[in-house]
């Protein structure tokens, strides 16, 4: 199972192209989450698809982290309370606060313990899908030293 944290466009966009694969997706999201958008009004009234972020941690292998920056710190929490030696994490967040630190890879791996962490990210713009209107670009890359996990 592929555990999705985080409540925002990214994870619904992501979370929707693994499910049409057939892949199993469970969305992890921070305490307090009200589902304002009507795609997670939905998720959110299906059994089982929304859950909080310790659920979805623990339940699944691949933990793609798509949260908001103000939102890290409870993810990490959750984080260091599970073992991750089986888990691969990727990171699809961006850093906003440069002065705080300039990649959010970098600060993730300096305060959980795992071997798999992968930054992913795309060159398709801010505006995607805006930016390819017929959808024909689909490209996503992966940095991180591990080549089996990144393929």
């Amino acid at each position: 199972m592929i555990g999705i944290l985080g409540g925002t466009r990214l994870a619904l966009t992501l979370g929707k192209a693994l499910s049409s694969r057939g892949v199993e997706i469970a969305y992890g999201v921070r305490k307090g989450f009200t589902p304002t958008e009507i795609e997670w009004k939905i998720l959110n009234m299906s059994a089982n698809k929304v859950k909080s972020f310790k659920d979805v941690i623990e339940t699944s292998n691949i933990l793609m982290i798509c949260a908001e920056n103000a939102y890290l710190e409870q993810i990490f929490e959750e984080l260091s309370h599970v073992d991750l030696k089986e888990k691969t994490i990727i990171d699809c967040t961006n850093s906003d606060d440069h002065k705080v630190f300039s990649c959010n890879t970098a600060f993730i791996k300096s305060i959980i313990d795992s071997p798999k962490i992968f930054k992913a990210f795309n060159n398709l713009g801010l505006d995607y899908p805006n930016s390819d209107p017929m959808g024909l670009v689909k490209e996503t890359y992966y940095c991180g030293p591990d080549i089996p996990e990144k393929i």
